[in-house]
């Protein structure tokens, strides 16, 4: 039977860990993480149409929680691998699924061996659920779930200093963005958000590449050279796609152990808008405007205070260093 428990049983008090040793089954081995405020706030409508739709076929041991607020995923997760979970469902955007990652590894650990995510993606970019070959249905999404099979894919660790210039570290799946593509996150608003994900995306990068100021970066590469240039924007891609359907960095594996970096060149107003199509094809590196490196680790620096974001959450600012971290999670895919 499917059980829902309420968001009460996560607030860390000494009353709550009380209660939890009442509720011993407070997490079946599979257990489901739907944030409803993703994609502008339809996933929680979405969540109920797929509810009715696989009534009939849920797993008895199955449990499933809603979140409250921001970070909550990361304590959700981590408490279902500690009672017992092996398998972590999450249902929301690349941001609720970088939160549930970092909560099924919280404790800095390199990988996992006995515990799988599935993904049921319902956010604005879903660029994650492009870059792992998901289907757009929901429904589908579960059959893979249910019926798919386990591939490992690699992490990347970033650390990075946040808003109070304390240094932190965070792990993300997908791909992580500084200057242009973190500035698109933050001009990403509500009713964009509600075109849908490409256009949405679509009209905001536009929109933000042709007024964006470019800075000059400095990237150290494995530890062994360095790379100092004008750019608009840097993206570190551990998978191909991001938010909309762009092809950032059409080459980047998730199970090779490598980053992909692209470096976004000074351009002038015209070339932005000339070269802006190409991002969806991936058919960018055949221009002059954009390099690629292929590293393990990346370290970057700048004296202009750039933005960082990773899944489309925003982390803080540089400078920031990013390794790989190869076959850290087990993932159910088609």
């Amino acid at each position: 039977m499917l059980k829902e428990y309420k968001s009460e049983y996560w607030t860390f008090t000494p009353r709550d860990r009380q209660k939890s040793k009442k509720e011993e089954k407070r997490f079946a081995e599979i257990h489901c993480i739907i944030n409803p405020a993703s994609a502008a706030g339809r996933t929680r409508g979405r969540w109920l149409r797929l509810l009715k739709v696989l009534q009939n076929t849920w797993p008895d041991e199955l449990t499933f929680t809603i979140t409250d607020f921001a970070g909550h995923a990361t304590l959700i997760a981590r408490q279902a691998v500690e009672q017992g979970s092996k398998k972590i469902v999450v249902m929301g955007g690349d941001g609720t699924i970088q939160e549930t990652v970092n909560g099924l590894l919280a404790n800095h650990q390199t990988c996992l061996e006995e515990i799988s995510l599935g993904i049921l993606s319902s956010g604005t970019g879903q660029g994650l659920a492009q870059s792992l070959g998901l289907p757009r249905a929901l429904p589908a999404q579960w059959t893979v779930i249910c019926q798919g099979k386990k591939r490992r894919i690699d992490l990347a660790r970033a650390i990075f200093l946040d808003e109070e210039k304390q240094w932190q570290r965070r792990l993300f799946v997908n791909e992580c963005q500084i200057g242009l593509g973190a500035d698109v996150v933050q001009n990403l608003s509500f009713k964009t958000k509600k075109l849908g994900g490409r256009v949405g995306f679509g009209f905001t990068a536009l929109s933000t590449a042709l007024r964006q100021p470019s800075f000059k970066i400095r990237l150290r590469l494995n530890d062994a050279y360095s790379v100092t240039a004008q750019v608009l924007g840097v993206v570190i891609a551990n998978g191909a796609f991001t938010g909309g359907g762009m092809q950032l960095a059409p080459k980047a594996l998730l199970d090779d152990g490598q980053l992909d970096v692209l470096l976004i060149h000074d351009q002038s107003a015209l070339q932005r808008l000339r070269n802006f199509p190409s991002i969806y094809t991936g058919k960018h590196g055949m221009k002059g405007a954009f390099s690629f490196y292929r590293v393990r680790r990346v370290a970057l620096l700048s004296s202009h205070k750039a933005p960082i974001a990773a899944d489309g959450e925003i982390l803080g600012s540089l400078p920031l260093t990013v390794e790989a971290l190869p076959s850290a999670l087990t993932v159910t895919v088609p």
